[in-house]
């Protein structure tokens, strides 16, 4: 009976002990808050200084955290990086606010203007060279009758069609060989301005 007692009062003891020092590390927390207008956690990395460790960002509007020295990065498309480094200390408050600085707007423009015109030639392409196919098929089909019938009428039908079909396949594969060339160009023109928007927003806002 006694041996009981003193091992329930024991194991009161050791829950009240647990639940000071579950209580006591909770206090120790401190908090950040991010005020950023068009931001979202993704567009933000947190890290430990110390220990080189990410550190996930859960709420924008009040990440617990444990006192520390910490590095906040934010990236995002088409802005400049910004960086900043703190210091949280126990049952402290840090609130991060800044204006995020867009990158050249003529940048901006000519990656957009890239884009338009990359979508465009690679419908013109897939058009131009749906229609070479079709034109050949056709075309080709339209021989085998015209070699085929034995009827003068059809015979020049036949010839006629076969031949205008001929002019579309090498018109609309002439058309194909452009627009794929100018569909490339397009491209290489939307990786390069793509390069140089990435360039602008690994630098830190002016």
């Amino acid at each position: 009976m006694y041996k009981c007692l003193v091992i329930l009062i024991i194991y009161i003891g050791c829950s009240a002990l647990s639940a000071q020092n579950n209580h006591t590390d909770t206090d120790k927390l401190s908090s950040l808050i991010i005020k950023v207008k068009g931001t979202t956690n993704s567009d933000y990395c947190l890290q430990n200084i110390k220990t080189n460790q990410i550190v996930p960002i859960l709420d924008l509007s009040r990440q617990m955290m444990i006192p520390g020295s910490y590095k906040l990065t934010f990236k995002k498309w088409g802005y400049h990086k910004y960086e900043s480094q703190f210091i949280l200390d126990n049952d402290t408050e840090k609130e991060v606010t800044f204006v995020p600085v867009k990158v050249d707007d003529s940048l901006m423009k000519s990656y957009q203007r890239r884009s338009i015109q990359s979508n465009v030639f690679l419908v013109t392409t897939i058009v131009a060279i749906s229609s070479a196919v079709a034109s050949k098929i056709i075309g080709d089909s339209e021989y085998r009758k015209y070699r085929n019938s034995t009827n003068a009428d059809e015979i020049t039908k036949y010839r006629k069609s076969s031949n205008q079909y001929q002019i579309a396949f090498i018109s609309t594969s002439s058309l194909s060989l452009g627009s794929v060339t100018m569909w490339l160009i397009s491209i290489m023109g939307k990786r390069n301005a793509d390069h140089k928007i990435t360039q602008e927003m690994n630098t830190l806002a002016p």
